[in-house]
């Protein structure tokens, strides 16, 4: 992994947009546009393509969520996989959730359980 920004300058960033009265949403909205310009033009488009997205539940899975909303309207079939509930969600992560639901994409609670639970064969 190659991380292109340093925490604390993103926190910092942060901070800096609240105090000028810049709303959650509208960054989350820039930062979801962005990710999904970059999905796209590194799937050479969106339409017909699956994209599935893990969104935890700050802000920056509501950005997550705000880029697959962009790709679903654009002819993605998306996938959300939630880290939490959505009542454990917060208010900004959960209109991201309905943006992706209103776009045609899914939303669902992702089970961190691998291999997946079997049935036992039963004996005659």
């Amino acid at each position: 992994m190659k991380p292109i920004a340093e925490v604390a300058a993103v926190q910092a960033a942060d901070q800096a947009a609240a105090r000028a009265g810049i709303p959650v949403a509208v960054l989350m909205g820039r930062a979801g546009a962005a990710v999904a310009a970059a999905g796209r033009e590194l799937a050479g488009g969106a339409a017909g393509r699956r994209v599935v997205a893990l969104a935890g539940k700050g802000h920056n899975g509501g950005d997550a969520l705000e880029a697959l909303a962009r790709l679903a309207r654009r002819g993605a079939g998306a996938e959300a996989l939630t880290t939490h509930a959505p009542e454990e969600l917060g208010e900004e992560e959960r209109r991201c959730v309905a943006l992706v639901e209103a776009a045609g994409g899914r939303v669902r609670r992702f089970s961190p359980r691998w291999p997946p639970r079997r049935s036992t064969p039963t004996s005659p």
